[in-house]
């Protein structure tokens, strides 16, 4: 008669029997842990049983470790204070130990505690709540003590400069969005038509064809949501989400934190008092700049390309260092046709970490002096965007401006075809003295001068 006992590790077990399709008793074992001391106790008895019944003489054993692949257990460090904390009781050492030495372990005594070994059967052991459990199962669960639940807490404070997630999820459900949630999963076909440049991750075992890519741009979602409700007479959408994007970037896989949203059919809610208009970029650009002002920092709007977006409704969204944050933008007309949209749609898309650091306002001394109002039309050529005018105005740095706002872009008769009228408000104010007219008149000369020089601006008769 031979005799075979071993131990084999549950997860090659595991795996092999699924890939194989066996399932026995001694799998099933395994796959569940088994002592992997036992096995020379084993051998012994099932020995001793076999001569004592049938007779026979014992051979030699030969025995094959791996020693490397043995399991190690690990020790558990039981602490005093955590028996009276969980468990209300108080006990000495001598007991305590006594315990845990009768269920097989091994037990040395520390400054704080014990250090206790289980046995190699003890698979369920792994931490101090295990060793907390096994105590209270010994002494009796009722002698434990009843006492109210204490709850040690402190009460922290949010820093200043942190803006929470949830501050801004608020302001654009105040404007009219809507939070949707999404799955990290999207179409393959979508994915390549709203981000063609960026490399998706596809998944090994996909839910469904529709769900085999990561998502690298939360569009891909909220236009399926969108489309969906359009689908069911829905002519007013405006949805967000936040959540992760998947890139991939120098061979490595990044998780982006981002805040996402669009905007479809009318600007309000159909009522009898207002007439109604379809929403633009600038109404979408609106929303964002609130969202902006929450941060109390200043972002700059760029004219780019994305391949998603119409060429001439785009933007990107930089910080004041030339970090991209984010994109904001009509959907390309093309893209609009192939995913069965029949109205405009506008999408941004922000960086929650660019946002969510916000900017410490301080306080600056109100003047008491009145503040003076000049207006200014500026012929420019038709590339030159508003965002550069206002730029080029606030970096003169004229320490008597204190607002500029541009109120009216006109093209037509009276212009030079390739330029346009672009009007814009000046609010200057001394906090010394009221300003007078030759002061003004200065001011105004060398903003104009610093305009012409930058962009060839020139003052419209």
């Amino acid at each position: 008669i031979f005799l075979e006992c071993a131990f084999f590790t549950p997860l090659s077990v595991a795996g092999k029997a699924r890939k194989f399709g066996l399932h026995t008793d001694s799998s099933h074992r395994f796959e569940r842990g088994v002592d992997p001391f036992l096995q020379e106790r084993a051998m012994q008895r099932a020995t001793q049983l076999i001569v004592e019944i049938a007779g026979g003489s014992v051979g030699m054993i030969t025995t094959v470790v791996d020693a490397a692949n043995l399991p190690i257990r690990t020790t558990v460090t039981l602490r005093r204070l955590q028996i009276n904390k969980i468990l209300g009781i108080t006990s000495t050492d001598s007991e305590v130990s006594t315990i845990f030495q009768r269920l097989g372990m091994q037990v040395v005594t520390t400054s704080d505690g014990w250090a206790i070994t289980p046995p190699g059967c003890r698979f369920d052991i792994a931490i101090e709540a295990d060793l907390l459990e096994e105590l209270a199962r010994i002494i009796g669960y009722n002698t434990l003590p009843m006492r109210s639940l204490l709850m040690r807490s402190s009460l922290g404070h949010a820093p200043e400069a942190k803006l929470t997630l949830d501050s801004i999820k608020d302001l654009l459900v105040v404007r009219g969005y809507q939070e949707a949630i999404t799955y990290s999963f999207v179409d393959a076909e979508i994915q390549q038509l709203i981000d063609p440049e960026q490399e998706a991750v596809c998944l090994q075992n996909p839910i469904s064809s529709e769900l085999s890519v990561m998502r690298t741009s939360l569009w891909c979602g909220l236009l399926r949501a969108a489309l969906h409700n359009t689908n069911r007479q829905q002519n007013r959408v405006r949805l967000f989400e936040t959540g992760l994007r998947f890139i991939k970037k120098s061979g490595e896989l990044l998780q982006q934190k981002t805040i996402a949203g669009l905007a479809l059919g009318s600007v309000t809610p159909e009522q009898w008092g207002e007439s109604s208009r379809k929403v633009d970029f600038y109404d979408v650009k609106a929303d964002i700049a609130a969202i902006i002002d929450l941060t109390a920092r200043h972002f700059n709007y760029q004219t780019a390309q994305h391949p998603a977006l119409h060429p001439g409704q785009t933007a990107e969204i930089l910080t004041c260092s030339g970090e991209a944050i984010g994109w904001i933008g009509m959907l390309h007309p093309t893209l609009e046709k192939q995913l069965g949209f029949d109205t405009p749609v506008f999408l941004f898309e922000l960086s929650q970490d660019a946002l969510l650091n916000r900017k410490i306002p301080t306080f600056s001394l109100l003047s008491k002096f009145p503040s003076v109002r000049r207006d200014m039309a500026l012929i420019v050529d038709e590339t030159v965007t508003a965002e550069s005018i206002v730029a080029c105005i606030k970096s003169s740095h004229e320490p008597m401006l204190q607002e500029v706002c541009i109120f009216d872009i006109y093209r037509g008769q009276g212009i030079v075809e390739g330029s346009k009228s672009v009007a814009l408000s000046l609010i200057l104010q001394n906090s010394l003295q009221t300003l007078t007219e030759p002061e003004i008149d200065v001011i105004f000369t060398r903003l104009l001068q610093t305009l012409n020089i930058s962009l060839s601006a020139k003052l419209r008769e």
